[in-house]
């Protein structure tokens, strides 16, 4: 049972972390470049945000499940975790606050800051950057998520050095 958890826990990171990569390194580069109307830009980056927050929480979601099953598993507390010591538990503490950290700026993105810019980008009928709010917005939202992204690259480092350890 452990083996299929580490393997469901493994392919959740592959989706969630590979669908922001492709969202920051394709999707949003397209959207910037398009000579459509900005409305046009807008709205493919709102259905897109959209669908993959759908498939982005459940991946998180199987994330933190399986993390807490795979602890288990090998044995770690909850009280352990709390408690313990050693650079295992250590470094587990240090992995668990960026999850929550991660948690936290994905709902304030997905849910709050992401869907205000999508309304407002929507509703333009001239360019951008006529409207300095907007690029205010823009320069949040583009920034929570680097820095998401940043913390979910730590994470997966982490990861790696709690499963194959120190070297």
């Amino acid at each position: 049972m452990y083996q299929f958890s580490a393997y469901l826990h493994l392919m959740a990171a592959v989706v969630w972390l590979g669908g922001l990569l492709f969202i920051a390194m394709v999707l949003v580069p397209i959207a910037r470049g398009t000579t459509e109307p900005p409305g046009v830009a807008a709205r493919l980056l709102s259905v897109a945000a959209r669908r993959f927050r759908i498939i982005g929480w459940a991946a998180l979601l199987v994330l933190v499940g399986t993390g807490v099953w795979n602890l288990l598993a090998r044995g770690v507390s909850p009280l352990e975790v709390f408690t313990g010591g050693g650079w295992f538990i250590q470094t587990l503490r240090v992995k668990g606050a960026l999850v929550t950290a991660v948690l936290a700026l994905s709902a304030l993105h997905d849910f709050l800051v992401g869907p205000r810019l999508a309304r407002r980008l929507e509703a333009l009928r001239g360019p951008p950057a006529a409207d300095s709010s907007i690029a205010r917005r823009r320069r949040v939202v583009s920034w929570l998520a680097r820095l998401n992204m940043l913390l979910a690259l730590a994470i997966a480092a982490l990861g790696a050095l709690l499963v194959r350890g120190i070297p």
